[in-house]
């Protein structure tokens, strides 16, 4: 069995399930362990660049999830 001995800056990973990570020093240790279907694309926030997924493609919904009118979650309603 082999052990590898992480070194992270400041305090001890608090976990390594990435479901409960929100602390820094998990945060270092799981980016350099798991890898994510995606990627931000440097800067840009708007563009992803694939790592583990082939592919990604953007469906619409119906109704849709974002009111185009109010910008809200929801579809606008009106009532008599």
């Amino acid at each position: 069995m082999e052990i590898i001995e992480a070194v992270t800056e400041g305090d001890y990973p608090l976990t390594v399930d990435p479901a409960f990570c929100y602390d820094t020093a998990s945060g270092h240790l799981l980016f350099n362990v798991y890898d994510t279907l995606l990627f931000y694309d440097g800067e840009r926030l708007d563009t992803f660049l694939p790592q583990l997924a082939a592919e990604r493609s953007i469906v619409g919904h119906d109704p849709p999830l974002i009111d185009p009118e109010t910008g809200l979650a929801g579809t606008s309603r009106t009532t008599s």
